[in-house]
Parts: structure tokens; C-alpha cells; sequence
């Protein structure tokens, strides 16, 4: 008898810390916090959070393990409970504490409220300095961990460098095509409910779309106001893309011997799938041209499709490397996202090039009037669904 009045002592204890954390969390962020204990039986694991016009009823439960079953296991528990406890147009809350969270079980857990529960906003802390909250209105309460084990800060620094990788790229692309004409992005079309939906249209696996979204939602570019994936905070997400350099091997300057036209010999000098127009060349194809005298340039997955090279075609004996003070008449450029630039790539014309927002992207680095380009593609099709960039 007084093992089991000494587990429910340290029960209780674990549940009370576990409410102080949550209390503590939402008043620094400015909430109104109060206890509510309408027919709780665990009075400090009820709470009204309130901030503006919207309230929340938040049940807490403390949990000694934070992996996936566990977790999964508490917080389907837990939104059963608050499900009952709310009243009017309170919103219901269900909070899990733990010691430690791992990422891969906050991914799990986002998965199963998705499938199960999304009418439940969800919260996720541990002793570590994880929030994660997922909402309307909860975006603020995110919080990294303090500190974590060596393996996992760099992990997380990893993440928070590649947020614009070759295959998130690629997926902002999927997330923007709706909103774009199939002639200047080829990508799936439609609203996705979650990362695995999200997965399963981009071609890619399930984990990499929950990194990926997760990294959105950590850096503040996705909205949980809708119910399905949204970005938000759009002009500073593209502004932050344009940084991100295109390329890292110098562009090389080629001739062609009979100087074809660049554009009806694109085919027959590279593999099929393999090269595309880009830049101002591309601008071109898709009617958004605006500079002249710059010669073409050409995108290709890999210096093997190159004169000499393990994939070369048999016509590509036709291109010699220009030498300082010869014709240029075309310039190679290999692309440091290939995935993105192949998958999105368009022919509105019948000639492959790259996607308009690829062309944005790298017409807006180019020396010779890029920027003026850049800025005519912006306001014709990229503003109307991003807004203004925000100054550097």
C-alpha cells in the first residue's frame, strides 16, 4: 500500500511539473494562463490558455519515455480527455511532457494527430527546451532544445543549413505549382495534407517531406491555419532562396563548329533529358525575355554529358571550349540542384528549358542585366503569389 501512495506522490509531482512547464511556456509568450478544474480530476493538468479572441482548454499529461509509442500512446489519451472538457468555441489542446523527445517521434506524432485527430491542436515539450506546437495560433511557442546530444545539434544545424537542398527545392516547387501555369512549372498540382502526401506526389520518401516540413515550420514559413500545407512569410522564403548560390564549378564558354542555333541544337549535342535551356535563354522560351546580346545557356545535370565525357553524345564533338577572345556560342552551366532544375524543367515552345522560378533564381545573380530580368519575371508572375521581397 504505501509503494502505490508513493508512485501516485511522485505521479502527481511529475504531472505538476509537467503543468508548470506548459503555464510558464505560454505566459512568456504572452498568453493569459489560469487553472481550470471543472471536473478534472487532476486540477494541474487543466488549463485555459487565452490570447486575443481565441481559447484554448489544454490537458497535460507527463510521460516518462518520449518515443514514438509512448508518446503517440499518452497523446491519443489525452486528446480524448480535452475533447470532452471544451465548452462553446474553446479550442481543445492535448500537451505531452517527457524528459527527452526525439525528432523522429515529434514526426511520428504530427502524423498520427494528422491522420487522427486534426480537430486537436497538439504541443510536445521536454526538459531539454523542445516546444513543438501545431495550431491555430501556436506558432510562436516553438522552441529548439537547449541542448541536446552531440549527434543531434548537428543534425539540426545540418537541417537548418539545407532547407534549401536540391530535393527541398524541388519540394518548395511542388508546394508553389498550384499557384503557377503548368507552361512555367512542371510539378504536381494540389493541395496536400501532410508531409506523407506530400511524399508520395514529389517522389521522395516520407522522412525527408516530414524534415522538410519541419524545417519550414521551425523557421516560420509554414501557416497552421489551413488544412493543408501553406507557406507563409513568402517574400522573405524567396528572398533567402536567392541567396543560396546556383552552381559552385565555373560556367564554361563553348563554340559550336557550324555554329548552329543553339536552340534546334540542343537535342543532337546532349543526351535526351540531360540539358535545357536556362537563364535568359529560357526567359526566352517562356515569352518573358527581356535582355539581348548574351549568348545562350545551357544546363546540364553532369560534366559526363560534356565533349569527351562518359555520357557524351555522339554529336557533341561539334562543341570545342572557347578560348579567351573567341565567339562564345553558348554557355554550359552545371546546376548545383539538378533534381530541382530537371523535374521542374517546361518546353511551352517544344524546347526544354528551365521552370520560372528557376529562371528567377538564376538570372538574378548574372552579372550582365540579370537583375532587370529577374525583376520583370518577379512582377509578372512571382509577386502575385509571394508579395515584395524584403530589403537585404
Amino acid at each position: 500500500m504505501g509503494e502505490d501512495v508513493s508512485y501516485r506522490v511522485s505521479h502527481f509531482e511529475a504531472e505538476r511539473q509537467a503543468s508548470d512547464r506548459v503555464m510558464s511556456a505560454f505566459a512568456s509568450a504572452g498568453w493569459q494562463v489560469e487553472a481550470d478544474d471543472r471536473g478534472s480530476n487532476h486540477p494541474h493538468a487543466n488549463l485555459l490558455l487565452r490570447q486575443n479572441a481565441r481559447c484554448y482548454v489544454a490537458e497535460v499529461k507527463a510521460i516518462a519515455r518520449g518515443s514514438s509509442i509512448p508518446l503517440e500512446d499518452a497523446w491519443s489519451r489525452v486528446c480524448l480527455e480535452v475533447r470532452q472538457a471544451i465548452r462553446n468555441d474553446e479550442l481543445p489542446l492535448a500537451i505531452v511532457v517527457a524528459p527527452r523527445i526525439s525528432r523522429s517521434a515529434v514526426a511520428r506524432l504530427e502524423n498520427f494527430r494528422e491522420r487522427y485527430a486534426p480537430d486537436v491542436a497538439m504541443g510536445a515539450i521536454d526538459h531539454l527546451g523542445l516546444q513543438v506546437f501545431r495550431g491555430s495560433g501556436l506558432e510562436a511557442l516553438n522552441r529548439e532544445p537547449k541542448s541536446s546530444l552531440p549527434g543531434e545539434q548537428q543534425s539540426h544545424s545540418l537541417a537548418h543549413k539545407n532547407l534549401f537542398s536540391d530535393l527541398n527545392q524541388w519540394l518548395l516547387k511542388v508546394l508553389l505549382a498550384a499557384e503557377l501555369p503548368e507552361r512555367l512549372l512542371s510539378a504536381p498540382r494540389g493541395e496536400f495534407r501532410n508531409a506523407t502526401a506530400l511524399a508520395e506526389a514529389a517522389g521522395c520518401s516520407i522522412m525527408s517531406a516530414h524534415r522538410f516540413v519541419e524545417e519550414l515550420r521551425r523557421e516560420g514559413f509554414l501557416g497552421e491555419e489551413r488544412r493543408h500545407l501553406h507557406l507563409v512569410r513568402r517574400g522573405a522564403l524567396f528572398r533567402r532562396w536567392k541567396s543560396v548560390p546556383s552552381h559552385s564549378i565555373p560556367d564554361a564558354p563553348f563554340k559550336i563548329i557550324g555554329h548552329q542555333a543553339v536552340r534546334s541544337a540542343i537535342a543532337s549535342l546532349f543526351p535526351p533529358n540531360r540539358a535545357c535551356l536556362g537563364l535568359f535563354a529560357a526567359a526566352n522560351e517562356m515569352g518573358l525575355g527581356f535582355v539581348s546580346g548574351v549568348p545562350p545557356y545551357v544546363l546540364v545535370d553532369r560534366p559526363s554529358v560534356l565533349p569527351g565525357g562518359s555520357d557524351a553524345a555522339s554529336e557533341s564533338r561539334s562543341l570545342l571550349r572557347a578560348r579567351p577572345g573567341e565567339a562564345t556560342h553558348m554557355v554550359v552551366r552545371i546546376p548545383k540542384a539538378p533534381r530541382s532544375v530537371y523535374r521542374g524543367l517546361v518546353r511551352p515552345k517544344g524546347v526544354a528549358c528551365a521552370d520560372v522560378i528557376q529562371t528567377w533564381l538564376d538570372t538574378s545573380e548574372h552579372s550582365a542585366r540579370g537583375e532587370e530580368q529577374a525583376q520583370l519575371i518577379w512582377r509578372e508572375h512571382l509577386a502575385p503569389i509571394a508579395g515584395a521581397l524584403p530589403d537585404d
